[in-house]
């Protein structure tokens, strides 16, 4: 049996790490040798995002990227339904029917961060539209569940997230999928 965990424990949980991740953002772009934001090439290889070679604008150096801009993917709402074990579902759902209704795609303001040293710090957040209401779709790996590997190359960062978390949550309501999340892709530095 899994533990339960009140929802708005997890919610006040999740709220304070997302500000703690976005915290460093100031600190890594003073550091950058690129002199700042550049574009840099994001390719989706497999997994559950499904989308065209996108360029992002943002950080990458020493290991690290924060990447953000607009993009158009495909997500495996249909996995993630089956594998919620906390919140509800239904966050899931309509945000699979508003995929179906724009022709198989979401767009959605992103933001992604990649730290070779540190994993568990490297997630996916994308912010769509679906009516009148905003939803937040966030791809990671728990603190407590390091499966998430970062290669860096002379000109890339390989990312590959396996039975990592995907939440998706329109506040006060979330539903979360731990360990059934999985994506691999690359960022051109």
């Amino acid at each position: 049996m899994k533990p339960c965990i009140s929802l708005s424990r997890t919610l006040s949980f999740f709220l304070v790490a997302t500000l703690a991740a976005n915290a460093d953002v100031a600190v890594m772009t003073q550091g950058s040798s690129d002199g700042g934001a550049s574009s840099h090439l994001v390719s989706f290889l497999s997994g559950d995002v499904v989308a065209a070679p996108q360029t992002l604008s943002g950080t990458v150096v020493g290991g690290k990227a924060d990447l953000s801009g607009t993009l158009k993917a495909t997500y495996n709402f249909d996995k993630w339904i089956a594998n919620t074990n906390q919140g509800d579902s239904s966050v899931y759902k309509v945000l699979r029917k508003a995929q179906v209704d724009a022709g198989g795609f979401l767009v959605g303001k992103v933001r992604i961060r990649v730290d070779v040293s540190a994993v568990v710090n490297s997630f996916i957040e994308v912010t769509v539209g679906v009516g009148k209401d905003s939803y937040t779709i966030k791809l990671y790996t728990c603190v407590d569940h390091r499966k998430t590997t970062v290669t860096e190359t002379a000109t890339d960062l390989l990312i590959s997230q396996t039975e990592g978390t995907a939440c998706a949550y329109k506040v006060p309501e979330a539903a979360w999928s731990n360990e059934g999340e999985d994506v691999v892709y690359t960022i051109r530095k």
